[in-house]
């Protein structure tokens, strides 16, 4: 395997973990605020649309912190869990400072 091919691979499972994680986030806050722990919120075409702009505001910071850390950590699982943390707080000051 070239050295490409191995980076590549290895990419994978901490993006999924990151859109994993991402849409837990994403599915609770919707869960609690827009349906009101009720779940006819998805019933609504509207919500799914703020649904899925929260999550790619969501995760489009995790993946590029993610990326980050490739480079000042170059493996192991410490780099994930970082950028899952680091871009989880930044993610969300943002969401905390609009909605206060």
């Amino acid at each position: 395997m070239s050295t490409l091919s191995l980076r590549r691979a290895y990419k994978l499972p901490g993006r999924l973990l990151l859109g994993t994680a991402t849409l837990a986030l994403t599915s609770y806050l919707f869960y609690s605020d827009e349906g009101y722990y009720d779940f006819r919120w998805m019933g609504n075409p509207g919500n799914w649309i703020a649904f899925i702009l929260y999550f790619v505001l969501l995760l489009a910071p995790q993946i590029g912190l993610h990326e980050l850390a490739l480079y000042i950590y170059p493996g192991g699982r410490r780099r994930t869990m970082l950028s899952l943390l680091w871009a989880a707080l930044i993610s969300l000051v943002p969401l905390y400072v609009v909605f206060r």
